[in-house]
């Protein structure tokens, strides 16, 4: 996979990546948001994100644009660099020949003439290619430069080949003129290799270091070369090398190794071919190491006068070898320089593409985000939800048949389907409910009305009979205050109270039949008042199935009962005074029997019918008012259940 796959894959991941960190935080925040707002803010992000694509893609082929622009130009520069290399070695065979004494043998005849074909084949493709760009910056600063060096060079040229034909008497000044002007002309041509220099901002560093290795290698070639040609003189002239050549080779040498130590660190740079590195090792050995050993002893020699330790031809050989070696890596290092340019091109044509699918596939998939959002759940969810506010309303008149399918919004639809269908039913069993609880309410109503009526009835009846016993009660009182006269009358005459006795007796009998017929009315009431206890209770219960509406008929009810309970206790107490009522009666008719006899204990026999007969009255009193009382109770229980009943109805 190429590098730059890298970078848009991993935008595109972290792209989703954002998207899932946004759904993850609103579902944890609980964030209240409306699909029409997440819409827009899913656009809005995938309008971001295209943008940022756009903007990489842009970067892409500006990157891809420069590349092929420095591909172009490092072909100019290549061709360029090929003919000066060509031309430097031409210049070192020429120079050396015109100092030999014989004219030119033919084989240097044959190199001279192979290095120009070399040198002008390169320089011609550059004049043409630059012919072809028509860019009038190019030729004016580089073209017409060029052309001008190449017919001075030219001139040189003609020159030396005429005095190469001839024997060294007969030469003419280009034997001096040739090394001083063709390497001026040679590192003119170079400077002009700037003009094809392309600013290298964002290129990798493996692309600049290719290209210091080319020229550094190209002036181990020159250098080398010059301080060789100065050797090989002396060698094919068996001549000392001057002081002044001595120093001139020395500055070339020192060029040599600063170029050296150059390309020692430029190896050690990140990506470098083993092949350059290899390339950069056997220079160091094969020229920095074997040839610099014969410079040394030829340097040597020289300065002691001694003979060469070499001859021409093999030091030639030798140290064209060593030269070689750093022409194929100027050439190495250029060709590997096109093929790195080549491949970080097609990275980047690929990257190009790359980010137009992605860009494709982001536009793709926000239109059918925004379609599926807008027109597959907004267009929906909106019938959905005034469906399920009509429902609210109790409206159930609308169809969701269409909006059905296996999706959520779907399923929604069929949920609120089913909502409809039991709403229906709730109301259908709501209505049902209410006509049985108002059924319900008249059977109540109906079965109280009975039962008030019925206690109204039955509360007159005990009025009635509570108001008789009140009468009753007064003539007892009555009776009691007559008898206690009548008693007190017997104490003033024994004859006259045993002629009362009879009197007396009679009353006490007639007294003793008031009490029973007291007692058989409060039983009476005893009974009517168990039976308005019962029916409160029965009031009560119906009350309580009656629920709210039958509170306020259930206090009523309590009190009924309690007034009931209240009339019980009273008869209770009723009874017991009447029992003690026949009691003292019953006494009173014995004492009078016996007073008939025992006239003697009269006295005392009056006392205590007087006691009596007190306490008689006393309890007749309050029987009085208790029977008051409970017809004061009566009335109120008549008033409440006729209140009740009216209420009801």
């Amino acid at each position: 996979m190429p590098q730059g796959i890298h970078t848009p894959c991993a935008f595109f991941l972290i792209s989703l990546n954002v998207l899932q960190i946004i759904r993850k935080t609103i579902r944890r925040e609980k964030l209240n948001m409306s699909l029409k707002l997440l819409t827009g803010l899913i656009v809005a992000m995938m309008m971001l994100v295209a943008g940022l694509m756009t903007s990489k893609l842009v970067n892409s082929w500006h990157s891809y644009q420069n590349f092929a622009h420095l591909q172009k130009s490092d072909h100019l520069r290549q061709l360029l660099n090929q003919g000066i290399v060509e031309l430097s070695l031409e210049r070192s065979v020429v120079q050396v020949t015109l100092n030999l004494p014989d004219p030119i043998a033919p084989v240097y005849r044959n190199l001279i003439d192979e290095q120009r074909r070399k040198s002008d084949e390169a320089l011609n493709q550059l004049e043409a290619l630059i012919t072809a760009k028509n860019n009038p910056f190019i030729s004016t600063h580089l073209l017409q430069p060029l052309q001008t060096e190449r017919a001075a060079i030219a001139t040189l040229r003609t020159r030396a080949d005429a005095d190469l034909n001839k024997p060294a008497g007969e030469r003419t000044d280009i034997v001096r003129r040739w090394p001083v002007e063709i390497p001026m002309r040679i590192s003119y041509l170079n400077s002009l290799l700037n003009m094809l220099f392309v600013p290298e901002v964002g290129i990798p560093p493996i692309i600049s270091a290719l290209g210091e290795i080319a020229h550094e290698s190209w002036r181990v070639r020159e250098m080398g070369g010059r301080d060789r040609t100065i050797m090989a003189i002396a060698l094919a002239t068996d001549k000392p090398i001057s002081s002044q050549d001595k120093a001139f080779m020395e500055k070339m040498h020192n060029e040599a190794l600063t170029a050296s130590r150059l390309l020692s660190k430029l190896q050690q740079v990140e990506g470098m071919n083993p092949e350059i590195i290899a390339k950069i090792n056997q220079l160091n050995t094969d020229y920095f190491k074997n040839h610099i050993l014969s410079r040394s002893q030829i340097l040597e020699a020289s300065q002691q006068q001694k003979p060469y330790p070499i001859g021409f031809q093999d030091f030639f050989s030798q140290s064209s070898a060593a030269l070689a070696v750093a022409e194929e890596l100027n050439k190495m290092a250029s060709t590997e320089r096109v093929n790195v340019i080549k491949s970080l091109m097609a990275e980047q044509l690929y990257t190009f593409w790359l980010w137009c699918a992605l860009i494709v596939m982001v536009f793709i998939l926000a239109s059918f985000l925004i379609y599926y959002l807008i027109y597959r759940v907004l267009h929906r969810l909106q019938p959905t939800i005034s469906a399920v506010q009509q429902i609210s309303q109790g409206k159930f008149d609308y169809d969701l048949q269409h909006l059905k399918g296996q999706d959520e919004i779907g399923q929604l639809a069929t949920g609120v389907d089913i909502l409809r269908q039991t709403s229906i039913e709730k109301t259908i069993m709501e209505r049902e409910a209410a006509g049985k609880a108002a059924q319900l309410k008249n059977d109540f109503t109906t079965k109280l009305k009975t039962m008030t009526d019925n206690v109204m009835a039955s509360t007159t009846d005990v009025s009635a009979t509570v108001s008789s016993i009140a009468a009753s009660a007064n003539q007892l009182s009555a009776s009691a205050s007559t008898l206690v006269a009548m008693v007190q009358q017997s104490s003033a005459s024994t004859r006259a109270a045993v002629a009362d006795t009879q009197t007396k007796s009679t009353a006490a009998t007639q007294l003793t039949e008031a009490s029973q017929r007291i007692g058989e009315i409060v039983i009476m009431i005893k009974n009517i008042a168990e039976q308005t206890s019962l029916l409160a209770l029965n009031a009560s219960i119906e009350a309580a199935r009656a629920g709210e509406a039958g509170r306020g008929f259930a206090v009523v009810a309590d009190e009924v009962k309690k007034l009931a309970q209240a009339a019980a206790h009273s008869t209770e107490e009723i009874t017991n005074q009447i029992e003690r009522i026949q009691e003292s009666t019953n006494g009173t008719v014995q004492a009078l029997n016996i007073a008939t006899n025992t006239l003697t204990t009269i006295d005392t026999t009056l006392a205590t019918i007087t006691e009596a007969m007190a306490e008689q009255q006393a309890a007749t009193s309050q029987i009085s008012e208790s029977l008051n009382s409970m017809q004061a109770n009566t009335h109120n229980i008549t008033t409440q259940i006729s209140s009740l009943r009216n209420s009801s109805f």
